[in-house]
């Protein structure tokens, strides 16, 4: 237990946790890991590496959850019971297995008896190593198909009872991991490179495995996946040369940036114009005229483009909004005027029209007239005496007031603010009405621009058409003052026009450039590398998939180093030196020969590696390749009980133990010989026994008898089709005369209970034929364990010569007694053809019952003798010792 503690420790510190979840596979599975443990292992060593993005897989790393412990001390736990299996095969419900608390517990079940069923709760329940047999609700009911099974056990811890609830899938109880569970794993026997067979304790033999088997398939499988990934360069061999892509494709593709690729494969419209005119700049012959033209070409198209702006800055958006603000907030000038107006004409009789907007305009005339003519040297309005108005030139007499009057009017905010409003309406419309929008696309200026963009004279002409009726919209809308039906202005072609004043610009540069020979090597460089562009994207997604497998090709390579081994067989090492002892080869040699395998005996072996010694214990036979050609299969299991008590016995583990059919493929003397040694461990703690072998069954009611220890027997069978229904003692076939008896006389009761059971014509007749029978077999019975006191039974291959002394045999009145009774059977039962004549009439239970009753007569006048016979001879031998 403790080297597992110490594989689990280590595990935790030195392991990643897919080698967990393989080292916690080994652990739980008996024999090689399948095709699928494989295929997992691979699956989660790539998600964790990053070399797969989904999986529904996870890793189950080994925790302290799988392993068993040894209970603290004054803790010992004992199993009580196992009840209330639920969804567990087909096994039926409501049954309850009951332990011995000490002694043996002996469990019998034939096939198809449900045993199986139990044995695999009791393996999971208890951590046994063994874990590969699943546990499934019953399969023919589909209503239940998805349940998980369940069970409760009821146990003793330091005195203490507990119940505890164990539900597949889920960790199984610490308070059952006390409890060790034998199974075929125990014997952990290999052969050497040196073609030796050696010995493992439970636990080293994981590790030799995860080194020797696992880590090398799984490195296997990634080596394959290596080499099926192709990596040939030559398809993008027009991509080579001294240009990104170049440098990328002929450098390591595995290191390549993804999102570059992709940037380096869009080629935009300007960059394909740049491509166009870089053929042209390299090909031509006078670089110098053609950058003259260029930059002629780029004066055009900027002065076009400032004249774009300019027009469009009249009857923009913005433009649009600002002109009808101005509107409404002249028309709210206005309207505010008006209503000034006529507060203005209130109280006084005047002519109508008088503060409007006409009379203000003869009023300012005659301010004007009288500062700038009349009375320039006064201030207006002039009211002095004297002064005349300068409208009617006559007296103001009573006047002068009302001038004054209509002056503070005028000069009063709004009046004057409507004035202001009105003056900037008209600015923004004169401005409005006296552009021309044109763009000034004559002929010449519009072939250029066809060649440079074939599509843009169209668009220009468009925009400039939208401008134009914009202009109109917007001079309709200030005299009707209405602004929805303000149209949008076509696409804008002003930044097309810039950029292509900008190329020009630079093609001039780049022509300039090119009457030089050291810049036109920049140039001759620019121009490989935008066409190198342009051709990666042309075979974009067949580079990026190239470029994906090498990155996958790289990944997987650099995970070579987990499957190196080293570290675990070092571990091996220290661990087998630290368990590999004297104490075990002694303890397994004490084991094997109390199991009749005597014969195999084990050694030391001790060797230096690297100035350290270590030790490996091997077992003592000639070398060979395969166990097989050494070992028969009934050695190979004894090995593995006698190793696994060996083990327990220097762990100091005193915990309840579990065997289920231990006695497989082993002969009739090795069966007897683990009988009695599973007993002998029974004096010492609690042992439970699953079996479906007769044979072994008696071999283990000798052996228990032999050495009076406490013990509990409970059989399992088939009830209405259903399994795993729980019995007390042994069926009948294995039951002892006495119990037999005590059914009968059970049996009888009940029948005799029925109506007209005294009847000769009593309905249930077979009833009594079938219990007739079953006397007859009690009756060979008593001759087997009465008669001939247990002298000679069946599945025995000796004779028990301690019985003779208490052969009594027996006189002609008893035997005549018993053949009357075995007869009366024989005549009873249906086994035989009766004569028709005789037409003979079922028993009554009343008949049966004297039956019975007489072969129970018979016993005791029988046993009787033979303990008077028994007392007789421990007389005449005391009469002798007296005498001598």
């Amino acid at each position: 237990m403790e080297l597992l503690n110490k594989i689990l420790k280590w595990t935790e510190s030195e392991l990643t946790l897919w080698q967990r979840d393989a080292v916690r596979r080994l652990l739980q599975q008996e024999g090689a890991l399948s095709e699928q443990d494989y295929e997992e292992l691979y699956e989660l060593f790539k998600l964790e590496n990053q070399l797969l993005t989904t999986s529904s897989l996870q890793a189950i790393p080994l925790t302290s959850a799988h392993l068993p412990t040894i209970a603290k001390a004054g803790e010992t736990v004992l199993l009580k019971e196992l009840r209330d299996l639920k969804y567990v095969n087909r096994i039926a419900s409501g049954q309850v297995l009951k332990f011995s608390p000490q002694g043996m517990t002996i469990i019998y079940g034939p096939n198809g008896s449900g045993k199986s069923g139990y044995g695999r709760v009791m393996k999971r329940a208890c951590r046994a190593r063994d874990q590969t047999e699943p546990i499934h609700p019953d399969v023919t009911d589909s209503s239940v198909r998805n349940r998980i099974p369940e069970a409760h056990f009821e146990v003793e811890i330091g005195g203490v009872a507990q119940s505890v609830k164990w539900i597949s899938g889920h960790p199984s109880p610490d308070e059952l991991s006390t409890v060790t569970v034998f199974d075929t794993r125990c014997a952990r026997i290999y052969v050497t490179e040196e073609s030796d067979i050696a010995y493992l304790p439970l636990g080293l033999d994981v590790l030799e495995n995860l080194a020797q088997h696992v880590f090398p398939e799984l490195r296997r499988r990634l080596d394959l996946e290596i080499e099926s990934i192709h990596l040939d360069p030559r398809p993008f061999d027009h991509l080579t040369g001294s240009s990104e892509i170049g440098q990328i494709i002929a450098s390591k593709a595995e290191a390549a940036d993804i999102r570059e690729i992709k940037r380096l494969s869009t080629v935009s419209a300007s960059e394909q114009q740049r491509m166009q005119d870089l053929d042209q700049i390299l090909s031509s012959a006078d670089p110098k005229e053609k950058a003259q033209e260029r930059r002629m070409s780029q004066q055009r198209l900027q002065e076009l483009a400032t004249r774009i702006e300019s027009m469009l800055a009249l009857v923009s958006d913005a433009a649009v909004s600002q002109i009808k603000a101005l509107d409404e907030a002249c028309q709210q000038a206005i309207r505010a005027e008006a209503t000034a107006a006529q507060a203005f004409r209130a109280g006084e009789t005047l002519l109508p029209g008088t503060g409007d907007h006409s009379w203000k305009l003869l009023f300012d005339a005659a301010r004007r007239f009288s500062t700038e003519v009349a009375y320039p040297q006064h201030k207006f309005p002039h009211t002095d005496e004297g002064a005349l108005c300068p409208l009617c030139q006559q007296p103001l007499d009573e006047g002068a007031a009302r001038l004054q009057r209509f002056e503070t009017y005028i000069q009063e905010d709004a009046a004057r603010h409507a004035k202001q409003k009105r003056w900037e309406l008209t600015t923004a419309q004169n401005r409005l009405e006296q552009k021309h929008l044109t763009l000034g696309l004559d002929d010449s200026l519009a072939m250029e621009l066809s060649q440079l963009d074939a599509t843009l004279i169209a668009r220009l002409k468009a925009f400039e058409a939208s401008l134009q009726h914009r202009q109109k919209s917007l001079l309709e809308a200030l005299k009707l003052h209405s602004w929805d039906s303000i149209p949008t202005l076509s696409e804008n072609p002003y930044q097309r026009v810039k950029d292509l004043a900008t190329s020009q610009l630079a093609a001039a540069q780049s022509f300039e450039q090119a009457a030089d020979e050291t810049n036109k090597v920049q140039l001759n460089s620019e121009h490989e590398n935008l066409t190198t562009r342009q051709k990666l994207s042309e075979c974009l997604d067949a580079v990026l998939e190239w470029i994906d497998r090498s990155k996958a090709k790289q990944a997987l390579e650099e995970c070579k180093p987990q499957f190196n081994t080293l570290r675990i067989s070092n571990k091996s090492k220290e661990l087998a030196d630290q368990e590999v002892t004297e104490a075990l080869k002694a303890a397994l040699n004490e084991e094997f020969e109390a199991i009749g395998i005597g014969h195999i005996q084990t050694k030391l072996r001790r060797r230096t590696e690297y100035g350290k010694t270590l030790h490996q214990l091997l077992l003592d036979f000639p070398n060979e390749k395969k166990l097989e050609e050494v070992l028969s299969e009934g050695e190979q299991r004894a090995i593995a009980i006698g190793s696994f008590l060996a083990e327990l016995q220097l762990a100091n583990h005193s915990g309840s133990l579990i065997f289920d059919d231990p006695v497989s493929s082993l002969d009739h003397w090795r069966r007897q010989m683990v009988a009695k040694r599973l007993v002998n461990e029974a004096k010492q703690r609690q042992v439970v026994v699953f079996t479906h072998d007769t044979s072994f069954l008696g071999q283990l009611q000798d052996e228990i008898h032999s050495a009076s220890i406490c013990h509990a027997i409970q059989y399992l069978e088939h009830q209405n089709q259903i399994p795993g229904h729980v019995f007390n003692g042994l069926p009948w076939e294995h039951k002892g005369y006495k119990d037999r008896i005590k059914v009968l006389k059970q049996k009888q009761r009940e029948i005799a209970q029925l109506p007209g059971a005294n009847s000769p014509y009593f309905e249930h007749k077979n009833t009594i034929r079938k219990h007739y029978g079953f006397l007859r077999a009690t009756i060979e019975r008593v001759v087997q364990d009465v008669v001939f006191n247990g002298v000679v039974r069946r599945y025995r291959d000796w004779i028990r010569f301690g019985g003779l002394e208490a052969t009594v045999g027996f006189q002609m009145e008893e035997y005549t007694e018993l053949a009357r009774l075995y007869k009366r059977c024989s005549e009873v039962i249906e086994a035989h053809d009766p004569s028709s004549d005789k037409n003979p009439t079922a028993p009554t239970a009343r008949e049966l019952g004297h039956d019975i009753t007489a072969l129970e007569s018979w016993v005791t006048q029988i046993k009787a003798r033979q303990n008077q016979q028994m007392k007789d001879e421990q007389q005449h031998l005391a009469n002798l010792r007296v005498d001598l």
